[in-house]
């Protein structure tokens, strides 16, 4: 389900310093959910939007949408494969996060 890409990627300091290249790890089948490069410190991911993944596991796999939830949670972002493990984000303003973590 996870596959390595090499990527360009650009350094801390695009403007003049150049590209790095270094080994992205790919959500199989979710070409159309992705939406960036995210970076932690030095490590960089792809970037997924997770309601559009659970989306494409409705339409294209025919799964519920409990069962797509359940499938994301436990099979796509519960599988950590090692550095550059695809990163999955829930777009939701700062409103909703603090709501949701308080409880």
């Amino acid at each position: 389900m996870v596959t390595s890409e090499k990527e360009k990627k650009p350094d801390a300091e695009e403007e003049g310093e150049g590209f790095f290249t270094s080994s992205l790890l790919k959500a199989d089948g979710f070409d159309c959910c992705v939406m960036g490069l995210g970076r932690l410190a030095n490590t960089w991911t792809i970037v997924y939007d997770e309601d559009k993944v659970i989306g494409v596991l409705c339409d294209r796999d025919k799964m519920t949408l409990d069962e797509a939830r359940e499938y994301f949670e436990f099979n796509i972002a519960g599988a950590y494969v090692g550095e550059g493990t695809p990163t999955f984000v829930r777009i939701m303003g700062l409103d909703r996060i603090v709501d949701e973590t308080s409880e």
